[in-house]
């Protein structure tokens, strides 16, 4: 039997998980470093699973603070 996520449980799953953000203001062409990262709720965005992933990318643009990260601002 397939199993399915419906609208509600979507929303309340994203609520509940957490997201990759950035701890400090980084600017662009900076390689990420692991203590300028943490996690925080919403889980809208890249999960802490990722964070192996994201360690030593180079920013594309810079970062705010609390910004929720995205592949599309790394190289």
């Amino acid at each position: 039997k397939e199993k399915y996520i419906c609208d509600s449980e979507q929303a309340s799953r994203a609520e509940f998980h957490r997201s990759v953000v950035a701890r400090i203001d980084i600017p662009s062409n900076t390689l990420v470093e692991e203590g300028m990262l943490t996690v925080k709720e919403p889980g809208t965005g890249l999960p802490p699973k990722l964070i192996p992933e994201i360690v030593g990318k180079k920013t594309i643009r810079e970062i705010e603070a609390d910004t929720l990260l995205d592949f599309s601002m790394l190289e």
